[in-house]
This record gives C-alpha cells, structure tokens and sequence, in this order.
C-alpha cells in the first residue's frame, strides 16, 4: 500500500434469510446469506443482538433470534 493511503473497508450485506419469520419468544435458528461476513461479525433481528452467531464463511451466518415484544417486518443486520 503506498504512503498516505488507507485501505477499503467492504461493509457486509446482507441477500436472504431463512426462515422468513418465527415466534414472538424467539429461538428460532436463521441462516443468513450474503457478503462480506467476517470472523467477529455480530447480528441483530429487530435492533436486538442475536445469540449463536457462527459465521461458517464469508458468506454464510447461522445464529438464533432473540424475543421480541411485537409481531411485524424486522430488519436483519450484519455488522
């Protein structure tokens, strides 16, 4: 790298999730497909912090979902 540069940094993104929707009390294990995933990247479902992230490849995350409090569209969220 020459002097005075930085290096890019590649957000992760985020293409498909599976299953599309589980139980209010959470628990229900998600695989995330995408790109860009790496080791220490975290999830959130609905702004809360997923449990059993396992990131498997740059390309793959299963974890499980946390509880929430209302039924509904959430974001999923890799960072």
């Amino acid at each position: 790298m020459a002097a005075g540069t930085l290096p890019l940094s590649v957000r992760p993104t985020e293409t498909s999730v599976s299953p599309h929707m589980g139980p209010l009390g959470g628990g229900t294990e998600i695989t995330i497909n995408g790109a860009h995933f790496t080791a220490d990247a975290t999830v959130s479902v609905g702004g809360s912090p997923a449990t059993s992230v396992n990131v498997v490849s740059p390309t793959q995350i299963p974890a499980t979902t946390p509880s929430s409090t209302s039924a509904g569209t959430v974001d999923v969220m890799v960072t």
